[in-house]
């Protein structure tokens, strides 16, 4: 067992004297326990050491001879009177007042004995140490005895006080047959007499040659420094440290005191030893087991930018993007590397104050253990090399099970999770996050540059447009809707009210609204402007995302770097599960606090299906799309259209980065969040409201779609048909990704339109005149014909027709649909009471075997079989002729 610590610089200087200059004092024990080879012992070792002195030194050097009583002062000249008799009390020196004189003189004291003393008085000789100020004062403790034991076995009891509370301080043991000197601890400045060996480290085991062996003649290199006078209550460490020990005990200590403490592990040994000897071992535990670093969680600190260098480059940049113009590569060179310096050095410093607490963790843990042990064998003094042990094996650990852990960065499953980087050149540097491979930390691992975010569990990379890092974390940016925003290129349903001046009864910012139907809020202009647009001329309606550490500054920097773009927020492309709280976070603040947190991600899931959808429809209006539709078939020559050919090529990338990251995202959230059962709240009294994964949800209610009208389905309208069509088209394009084929989902979009057609009967016959009939509505629904195929050019909705757009061309479901018109034409007009309602035709109409087969199977049903019906049905009853003339 070995603690690797260097031992301290000798101390030099004008405050420190030579050893042969020296004024010292020989406190040598003369009990009857002495008698024979133990004083014999003790004379020469205080003769080889006056050899030493100066002329000077060695007239004015004392000899204190002790047993149970003080002796009269001796000089070096007298060492060969000294005789054994009596018993063994260290105290009786410190009440001495000829022996105290000469200790209050001496620069340098020796304490030489072979005795036992009981705890009582090794507390009293400890407490007195301090109380008559001694321990200011160098010291030399020298225990003589037989060898025949071990050093761990070694009675230290009468000098383990004094060690404990002086700074400067050596303990010896001199073999009394040969007068071999060992080492069984130093401090200050006797670490010279280790001749930069390391400090002692011994067990029950250990054998005395195996300390270190100290020559008389190498106490000539110690330099002593001048005395210091200490309080009765106050102890001087090393380092120049002197602490108040009621301060301790009432925590009052600074917290640099307490620092430097524990970064010298002699320091905390001292303070522990001291403790001991006073018989104090529970106030010690006590008061180091409250001394714990508990660190703040990295995620949430702020990550620092120095010199504020990054800010800096990144409002240069922005005022190029502000202007219309791609970002200059030599900045974005240059703001590469102020990131990548920041992260770095917030990472490395972390590391340090995680590292500096798990230090003080073992540190703690070992002394708490160590004061339980006895105090008056040499085993108490022995580096304490377990706590180091202990954090050394923890740290290789970490370190040799680094390359088998999962790597903190993985793919999203099923999901393309790193968008196609711009094509152009980039000098060779090192890649984000390369400095995560010295993190030994695990809290440390996938923080991203955002604070509040972590990539652990996955995130979505790519090339950032902005400062051009590679392989990096991106994000979605956010800004706030305006007069100037709210009139965004989004369709909303006929009647909805939108317009440039927002939405008639709105959810209103910090209303914190629970929403019925979270997923149809995406093609309002209050949510859908709340992504933010690029400037460039050649991408004016892709919505931004730029690496993590720009999107920072885009959302904090300011109006000076990006106050023109109108940027709010930014949410970094990172797994939900694993950042919710954040993520709901920004969320909240990009849509005004408008919706309740357990809305805001399905509100953004439509806000980015039915702008991907808009983008797709509108072809992508940039100026590229715009000069491929007017060049002639085989013309690519771009110099007819007058743009830059840098500038086209990047809005086609970013296009391509914003699907790829609509795509990740929409996938990640059908994993990461729940919902009831039924997708709203409000509805949750008709099904279980047991949450559930959304993309779990959703498939449960897309197959109980399948099953509605079947013997176990029932024919209520679910909570599917009932959903708002723009939220529908939401849940259609998410059903693609959930794995549903496109069977299914025409199916499904099929039997939406079904209800569709009840849903608009309701709202025209709320509509119509007191004398206009239901049936009358019906039948201007349908233009008064008698279809066996709807084409979609009749009398039904515009939104109707562009549903069977979105369905593919119509054709295969228009009998179907035809069939579900005469079905409802019929409980119209046998039931109008019963099906004055959405729900209540739904169910009546459901009610036909004809219709609940062309529900279930729409593309099976043709003409013919419509005719079948309608000419059973008008079998029945005459009241079908309106639709048969």
């Amino acid at each position: 067992m070995t603690l690797k610590v260097e031992a301290p610089e000798t101390p030099s200087g004008s405050q420190h004297q030579l050893f042969r200059d020296a004024t010292v004092s020989f406190a040598v024990d003369i009990s009857g326990s002495t008698y024979g080879q133990t004083l014999i012992a003790e004379k020469a070792f205080i003769r080889m050491m006056a050899n030493l002195l100066s002329q000077t030194s060695r007239y004015r050097a004392k000899v204190l001879p002790w047993d149970h009583t003080a002796h009269p002062v001796h000089s070096i000249a007298q060492v060969d009177r000294l005789e054994d008799c009596g018993g063994t009390n260290p105290g009786v020196i410190l009440n001495s007042p000829s022996h105290m004189a000469a200790l209050r003189e001496s620069s340098l004291w020796f304490i030489m004995t072979d005795g036992l003393i009981p705890p009582r008085e090794r507390a009293k000789f400890a407490n007195d140490v301090a109380l008559h100020g001694v321990h200011g004062i160098s010291c030399v403790i020298v225990i003589f005895g037989d060898p025949s034991t071990g050093p761990a076995s070694c009675d230290i009891s009468v000098g383990v006080g004094v060690f404990a509370v002086v700074p400067n301080c050596a303990f010896l043991f001199c073999n009394e047959t040969n007068g071999d000197l060992r080492a069984l601890q130093t401090k200050g400045t006797f670490n010279v007499l280790l001749k930069g060996e390391l400090h002692p480290v011994f067990d029950s085991a250990t054998r005395w040659d195996a300390l270190p062996q100290v020559s008389v003649a190498d106490f000539a290199d110690v330099r002593l420094p001048k005395a210091q006078i200490l309080g009765a209550n106050e102890m001087a460490l090393e380092d120049s440290l002197v602490i108040n020990m009621q301060d301790l005990f009432a925590n009052r200590l600074s917290q640099d005191q307490i620092d430097r403490i524990f970064d010298n592990p002699m320091n905390l040994e001292s303070v522990r030893l001291t403790m001991q000897a006073r018989n104090q071992p529970d106030q010690f535990r006590d008061w180091v087991q409250q001394q714990a670093i508990n660190l703040d969680d990295p995620l949430y600190k702020p990550r620092p930018d120095l010199s504020n260098t990054a800010a800096s480059l990144f409002a240069g940049i922005m005022d190029s993007v502000r202007q219309g113009q791609l970002p200059p590569k030599n900045l974005q060179s240059l703001l590469r590397r102020a990131y990548r310096r920041n992260m770095q050095s917030f990472i490395v410093r972390r590391q340090q104050q995680i590292d500096g607490a798990e230090r003080r963790k073992v540190l703690i843990e070992t002394s708490s253990s160590s004061s339980f042990s006895r105090i008056d064998h040499g085993g108490s003094i022995s580096t304490p090399s377990t706590r180091t042990k202990v954090f050394r094996s923890r740290n290789q650990t970490r370190s040799s099970s680094k390359k088998t852990e999962t790597p903190y960065h993985r793919e999203r499953p099923g999901a393309q999770a790193t968008a196609q980087p711009r094509q152009n050149t980039q000098e060779a540097e090192e890649p984000w996050g390369s400095w995560e491979s010295s993190v030994t930390d695990h809290s440390l691992r996938g923080l991203l540059y955002t604070p509040g975010f972590r990539s652990s569990q996955g995130s979505f990379k790519g090339t950032c447009p902005l400062c051009g890092t590679k392989e990096i974390t991106l994000a979605w940016l956010f800004r706030a809707p305006s007069s100037k925003n709210l009139s965004v290129p989004i369709n909303g349903p006929p009647g909805s009210g939108i317009g440039v001046g927002g939405t008639a009864g709105f959810p209103l910012p910090g209303s914190s609204t629970r929403l019925t139907f979270p997923l149809d809020m995406g093609h309002f202009p209050e949510t859908a402007g709340v992504l933010a647009r690029w400037p460039f001329p050649a991408q004016p309606q892709v919505p931004m995302v730029a690496c993590d550490p720009c999107s920072y500054f885009c959302a904090n920097a300011g109006p000076s770097s990006s106050g023109a773009l109108g940027i709010t927020a930014a949410l970094p492309l990172v797994n939900f599960g694993e950042n919710k709280e954040s993520m709901l976070r920004i969320l909240g603040m990009a849509f005004g606090s408008r919706f309740e947190e357990g809305d805001l991600a399905q509100v953004f899931l439509s806000v980015l299906i039915l702008a991907e959808q808009e983008l797709s429809r509108n072809g992508a209006d940039t100026p590229l799309s715009s000069h491929q539709k007017s060049l002639k078939d085989g013309d690519d020559d771009f110099s007819k259209s007058g743009l830059d050919v840098p500038e086209v090529m990047d809005a086609a990338a970013q296009l391509n980065v914003f699907r790829e990251a609509v795509e990740w995202t929409a996938r990640d959230l059908l994993q990461g969040v729940e919902v009831v059962w039924t997708l709203s709240e409000t509805l949750s009294g008709e099904h279980s409201g047991v949450a559930g994964a959304l993309g779990e949800v959703l498939g449960g209610l897309l197959e109980r779609l399948d099953g509605t009208g079947n013997e176990h389905g029932g024919r209520e309208a679910g909570p599917l048909l009932r959903y708002p069509l723009p939220g529908f088209v939401v849940i259609i394009k998410l059903a693609g990704l959930i794995g549903l084929t496109q069977e299914r989902r025409d199916r499904a979009v099929a039997r939406r339109l079904m209800f569709l057609m009840c849903e608009d009967l309701e709202r025209r016959a709320e509509h119509v005149p007191g004398a206009k009939s239901g049936v009358q509505s019906l039948g201007e629904l349908v233009g008064w014909e008698q279809p066996v195929r709807i084409k979609g050019d009749g009398g039904l909705l515009d939104t109707v027709k562009e549903w069977e757009r979105r369905a593919g061309e119509g054709s295969w479901i228009g009998a179907a649909l035809a069939m579900f018109l005469h079905g409802l034409w019929r409980v119209r007009t046998i039931s109008p009471a019963a099906s004055a309602t959405a729900r209540g035709s739904f169910a009546a109409v459901m009610g036909f075997e004809e219709v609940m087969d062309a529900f279930a199977s729409p593309e099976k049903v043709d003409e013919a079989m419509v005719r079948d019906a309608v000419g059973r049905w008008v079998g029945d009853s005459g009241s079908h002729t309106m639709l048969t003339s």
